[in-house]
């Protein structure tokens, strides 16, 4: 009776062993699938680096050339700011100038007021 023990004992150990090892193996597979999947994927994202760095090299150029756009817009905004205000001051000068005619002028009729009228 002690011999079957024996044999359950060893066959059992037997049996753990060769699942041990069958396990590993498959762990070993799925390791070496998944290397393989990993490095499959780092060559897709290789081939994509070109193009990238081409968008990116874009996108830095319409970037500058629009902060160019925006200075050249306040530039102008400026000149146009400094020219209206010129045109308003000549504007100005120009009504003080008619209002001093009618003032001055004997044959206007009805001439201004203090209050304006």
């Amino acid at each position: 009776m002690d011999n079957i023990w024996l044999i359950v004992i060893g066959a059992v150990l037997v049996l753990l062993v060769v699942l041990a090892v069958a396990w590993a193996a498959q762990r070993r597979r799925r390791m070496e699938q998944a290397r393989a999947e990993a490095e499959h994927v780092r060559r897709r994202a290789q081939e994509g680096e070109g193009y990238v760095e081409q968008r990116e090299a874009a996108a830095r150029e319409r970037q500058v050339r629009a902060e160019q756009a925006r200075a050249e817009a306040e530039r102008l905004d400026r000149e146009a700011r400094a020219a209206t205000q010129e045109a308003r001051d000549h504007r100005d000068r120009l009504t003080e100038h008619y209002h001093r005619a009618d003032e001055i002028d004997p044959d206007r009729p009805n001439p201004p007021t203090d209050d304006g009228r």
